[in-house]
């Protein structure tokens, strides 16, 4: 159709936008903001800048996977007793240690979540 694409950082679009958020207002707030020469477009990113994002988004998603999966043993483990120290290597040699002294009922548990975090520091490292 002979249209030029361009991107535009949302963070600046926002000053345009008139009264409430519809898709009209969003539409004019758009045409507006392009037309400002001072506003620069977003560069496209190509297919493997795209891949190397998302695969840094993965390895965040993991990270924050294995910081609750931690978190949620140092508070099962402080609940029967056993302090753990802060850091994720310390916290997970802490919890081997200390396996026996949970109830029998956690141990199969704790130790999937062990299993578990093994995993996660294999895909983020």
């Amino acid at each position: 159709m002979g249209h030029k694409v361009t991107l535009l950082p949302a963070q600046y679009i926002r000053p345009y936008v008139r009264r409430n958020k519809t898709d009209a207002n969003n539409a004019r707030a758009i045409v507006e903001a392009a037309r400002n020469k001072t506003l620069h477009a977003v560069p496209i990113k190509n297919e493997d800048q795209q891949a190397l994002q998302s695969l840094h988004r993965l390895q965040e998603q993991w990270k924050h996977t294995r910081t609750a999966r931690i978190n949620a043993l140092r508070g099962i483990l402080r609940e029967f007793g056993v302090r753990v120290p802060m850091g994720p290597t310390a916290a997970i040699k802490t919890t081997r240690a200390s396996l026996d002294t949970l109830p029998m009922i956690l141990q199969a548990s704790v130790q999937d979540v062990l299993e578990a975090l093994t995993d996660i520091r294999t895909r983020t490292c």
